[in-house]
């Protein structure tokens, strides 16, 4: 298969021949509520529906938003590196950030954004990266290893618990507990509330209770600040306190609280959705489960920083895993200069998404798309540099997650752990319900069968 040609992501400012984006295709469903049922019940499906009947550009709606769809490689890239300065992340995430995780550093722009990820850096440096795969690995072990009591587990719920362990440890410093598993459930509600179409802050919407619990999670990191700050531990907490950029800036305590809640909630809910989806794609395709046990088994059981980044095919596994279910499906953004793209003039104010979730199912780009096939990122093949904004996962440009890679070593850590101890296996008949906004999970928790192998 040969792709098409990519076209350089580098976006103009008003130029001849373009016609202006209020005459772009318009997909016509639903008064107000728009796609929002079809979405949920299978968002590549109604993705690919709008794309096929109006191309790469078009209009959609769903509760009562309308945005521009920008579908394929070249507009991510647009998107993504934001050629003098177009368009703004924190207009595109604020409707769903700002009231249950102000201060996010997704939702800022432009000297705001720098400073603050220039700081934050300092945390997520390799000697740090080193000493929190050391800290969490034990931690894990002993989460994973208690799995076995039963022959059937819950697998969303017990990742969910497992990442949270790890947050607690790794990100904060503290034994995970009844408060922390409270915080849990806090930060479920505050990622629920991030799209709640009815926004009434009364019992018993799903918006009160991520106000709520945004609250409690910002009180319980408040509690413990000023002893982060008083004494230098190894935890990601004590490193934003005492973080400092090259020009020697520091973060407020309000910024430590809004970064902290942030990140707890990035790290566990997304490695989550990682974790659970590969162990079901494993279930699923027993030949890799097998084929990645042999390696594992060969190595010893706590893996350092060193040895977690040389887990080749797990990394494909990881790669194709996050190709099919990226944790965040859609990225949005506000136009916010004019620019031009596809033909047509975007003008500030327009919402534009950025469907990622069709752009890794594309057929154009990928081989049998899907399909279950790690070794299309395997040396050789690497389907995915066809175009450098082909797979994006983690978004892109000044943008790009800035924990990628402490993530990608939680699940591997994760995954080697079970490949260790467990065999594990879902029916042949068993497709895993799911649902990718907000954040992508199964949605009746993935039952699966384990059996202990140590």
């Amino acid at each position: 298969m040969t792709p098409p040609e990519p076209v350089a992501p580098t976006g103009s400012p008003a130029s001849a021949n373009v016609r202006p984006i209020q005459q772009a295709p318009v997909d016509t469903t639903l008064p107000v509520i728009g796609r929002v049922w079809h979405g949920y019940r299978d968002l590549l499906g109604a993705m690919t529906e709008v794309q096929q009947r109006h191309g790469d550009v078009a209009w959609s709606m769903a509760g009562g938003l309308r945005f521009l769809l920008l579908y394929g490689p070249d507009a991510a890239g647009l998107a993504f590196t934001n050629p003098g300065d177009a368009f703004s992340n924190r207009q595109g995430w604020r409707l769903f950030l700002d009231h249950v995780f102000p201060g996010a550093i997704l939702g800022m722009d432009g000297s705001q954004h720098r400073l603050q990820r220039r700081i934050m850096q300092a945390a997520f440096t390799t000697p740090a990266l080193r000493d929190y795969v050391d800290r969490m690995v034990p931690t894990m072990a002993k989460a994973i290893e208690s799995l076995g009591h039963t022959p059937q587990i819950q697998a969303y719920a017990a990742i969910k618990r497992l990442t949270l362990d790890v947050a607690a440890s790794t990100f904060m410093g503290v034994d995970s507990d009844v408060r922390t598993q409270r915080l849990n459930q806090a930060f479920v509600d505050a990622v629920e509330a991030s799209v709640a179409i009815v926004r009434i802050n009364a019992w018993p919407t799903r918006y009160h209770r991520g106000l709520r619990g945004r609250r409690l999670i910002e009180t319980h990191l408040r509690s413990m600040l000023a002893d982060k700050r008083a004494h230098q531990t190894p935890d990601l907490f004590s490193q934003m306190c005492s973080a400092t950029s090259e020009q020697g800036e520091t973060f407020t305590d309000d910024e430590i609280i809004h970064h902290m809640n942030f990140l707890m909630m990035a790290a566990h809910d997304t490695s989550t959705s990682t974790i659970s989806t590969t162990l079901y794609c494993l279930a699923r395709n027993p030949e890799w489960q097998e084929r990645l046990r042999a390696a594992a088994l060969a190595l010893p059981d706590y893996l350092s920083y060193d040895q977690l980044n040389d887990l080749e095919e797990l990394s494909w596994v990881i790669h194709e895993v996050l190709r099919k279910h990226p944790p965040l499906p859609v990225m949005p953004r506000v136009v916010v200069k004019d620019i031009d793209h596809a033909g047509y003039r975007l003008t500030p104010g327009t919402l534009v998404a950025v469907p990622v979730l069709h752009t890794h199912h594309d057929p154009a780009w990928w081989t049998d798309p899907a399909g279950f096939d790690p070794e299309r990122f395997a040396p050789g093949r690497e389907e995915h540099r066809r175009h450098k904004y082909l797979w994006a996962p983690f978004g892109g440009g000044a943008h790009m997650c800035i924990g990628q890679r402490f993530g990608l070593l939680e699940v591997k850590a994760a995954l080697h752990l079970m490949l260790r101890r467990y065999r594990w296996s879902v029916p042949a008949d068993y497709r895993m319900p799911y649902q990718h906004v907000p954040i992508a999970r199964p949605t009746d928790g993935l039952p699966l069968r384990l059996e202990r192998l140590r």
